[in-house]
This record gives C-alpha cells, structure tokens and sequence, in this order.
C-alpha cells in the first residue's frame, strides 16, 4: 500500500484549463515571428484561392487550390514538429523544414491509420468514434515527440487519455470555445467592414454581396492560419506534456497487446468501409447503362453507400 501511494503522490496533477491557455499565450506571443514565417506562404496562397473565385479561370483556381492545401499541410506539420521539440528558444523556418521532410510519410500514416479507427468507431454509432478520436488525439505528438511510429504512437496517445478522456475533452472542449468566441467577433467585424466598404464603393447588389463575401473569406483565412490553428496545436501540446506528467512511463506488454487488439478492430472495420465505398464508386463509374437510364455516377453510388452512415459520421 505504501508503494502504491508512493507512485499516486509522485504523479503531476493534469494542468487546469487556465493554466494551459496561460502557457499557450505565452508561448504563442514569444513565437509570433515563427508561426508568420511559417504560416504566410500558405497564407498568400490561400489568399489567391479566394480572389481566384471571382477573377481565375476555373483551371488556374484549381492549379492554386491544390498548391494552398500542400503548403497548409506542410506548415502544420512545420509549426507541430517545432512546437513539440521547442525547448523555449526561437527556432529558424529552414530548421523545422529541414526536421519535417523525413517524418512528412509517418505523420499522414498515423493520420490515416486514426481516420480509419474512428471512422470504424463512427460506424458503430458516433459515442464510439468520438470516444476514439479523443483517445488517439496525442498520436502525432507522441510520433514527434517519443519518435514511436504507426501503431505505436496510437497505442501510446490511446494510453495516455484512458482514464482521463473526460477531463481531457473538457480542455479540448474549453479552447475550442474560447476560439469560436474570438472568431465570432472577428468574423462579425470583418462582415460589418465588408458591408461598409462595398456600399460605398460597389453600387451592384450582387456585386456588393461578392465583396462581402470576399473580405469575410479573407478574415477567416488570415484567423485560421495566424491564430486558431497555432493555438490549437500549442495548447494540445502542453495538455500532451502535462498528461505524461501525470502518466510517466508506458503501457506494459499486455497493456499495449489489449490495445493494439482494440485498435485493430476499428481500423479494420473502417478500412472495409472506405474500400467498400471506392469499389462501389468505380462500378458506379464503369458499369454499362441502357439508353432509358440514367449513368450512375460516382458521387451518386458514394452516396448511397455513406447515406446510412452520414447521421453517425458528420
């Protein structure tokens, strides 16, 4: 008994919700210049996706759309290795570059194998997956952080939230509304700036409603790449450090196999469904048609095989 409460007293106490958003303000303002190195070219690609609506031919749109989506990517796997292996200091754009290119396949492998499970847990009903998608919140940060891969850092972040999900969603929870709060108003000034500027300056209805529209898709980009996604990714991470504070150690060998188990089960599930769901898509595609039917489209078969789903997976 003495041993037992001898490990209870050494365990950290979990970082309260205001502590971890005084951490992550702090630590956001001291790496400001950073996430604007690594945040901008995304940004002005983005940028041009916008203005793209209303002046870029379809094709062009398309070319600077997939270019934005591949820079994003590339910046929040950026800003997420910098963060976790931040030991205080600024740290240059080309260092976090440099780190991230080798680790760029075993993050989105991680990405894919958390799509999987929770889309296997959302298809048993959306408790399951959202129970899962918390449990496995930590992967990536435990792939950067304790260079575990594929599984492992499944099973690991899976270990670390068990017995604390609901004080973990919680927090999550917390920032999540803390960032609505301040997109709220940041979304209602830029419509109310938007409305001013095309009144004055646009008398075509239509065409006012476009510029509305515009000067709000841009607050929204500039907020989302400079202060939502930076935050989220700062905050997750102190709530990572102070939850292996709170759990030291690891998952012992059956631990880690009843887990693995566990896992396994909804990967599975889930791969058969996005399986199911291309082969019905193609033989949508391919499959011959009479002359008084409709061809079945793709997006049409995807749509009869996910509408069941849809209530559980949105």
């Amino acid at each position: 008994m003495a041993f037992g409460s001898s490990i209870t007293e050494n365990k950290a106490k979990l970082a309260s919700p205001r502590t971890l958003l005084t951490e992550t303000l702090s630590f956001y303002k001291a790496h400001f210049s950073l996430i604007v190195s690594i945040f901008v070219i995304p940004f002005i690609l983005s940028l041009a996706t916008i203005l793209g609506r209303a002046f870029f031919e379809p094709g062009l749109r398309t070319f600077i759309t997939l270019f934005a989506l591949i820079a994003n990517i590339l910046a929040y796997f950026a800003f997420l290795y910098t963060v976790i292996t931040s030991d205080g200091g600024h740290k240059r754009i080309s260092f976090s570059l440099n780190h991230i290119f080798p680790i760029i396949v075993p993050l989105i492998w991680v990405g894919c194998l958390t799509t999987l499970a929770t889309t296997g847990g959302s298809l048993l009903f959306i408790v399951p997956g959202m129970w899962l998608w918390v449990l496995l919140m930590f992967s990536s940060y435990a792939l950067v952080g304790e260079h575990e891969r594929g599984m492992k850092s499944l099973i690991r972040s899976y270990y670390y939230v068990r017995g604390l999900w609901w004080p973990i969603f919680g927090r999550f929870i917390f920032i999540i509304l803390v960032i609505f709060v301040v997109s709220f108003v940041v979304s209602l000034i830029a419509n109310l700036l938007g409305a001013s500027t095309a009144s004055f300056s646009i008398e075509s209805i239509a065409l006012q409603k476009q510029g509305i529209s515009i000067v709000a898709s841009i607050a929204g980009q500039l907020f989302s790449d400079f202060v939502s996604t930076p935050i989220t990714i700062i905050f997750l991470f102190f709530l990572y450090q102070s939850v292996r504070a709170h759990k030291p150690g690891g998952p012992t060998h059956e631990e880690e196999r009843t887990i693995r188990k566990t896992l396994g089960i909804f990967i599975t599930i889930g791969l058969l469904f996005w399986f199911g769901l291309l082969v019905l898509a193609f033989v949508g595609l391919t499959a011959p048609t009479s002359p008084s039917l409709p061809a079945p489209s793709g997006a049409l078969s995807a749509t009869a095989l996910l509408s069941p789903f849809v209530p559980f997976i949105l």
